[in-house]
């Protein structure tokens, strides 16, 4: 599987660029000097994005560590 690196686990990070790579078959690694959303990213291995648009949805991000 391919592997990406995130340097940065903030609402970017997350929300777009972590989303987009996850989306596209990557396995995403965070990098960020929070370490409790590491450890939180770790512990959960998956998070949630919020869609809001016209329909709103929820995108649920997995395989990331």
């Amino acid at each position: 599987m391919k592997k990406a690196i995130q340097f940065g686990a903030g609402n970017i990070g997350r929300g777009f660029i972590g989303a987009l790579l996850s989306q596209a078959g990557y396995h995403v690694v965070f990098a960020d000097v929070n370490k409790d959303m590491i450890n939180k990213i770790n512990e959960d291995k998956s998070y949630t994005v919020h869609i809001m648009d016209v329909e709103c949805t929820d995108l649920k991000i997995e395989n990331i560590s």
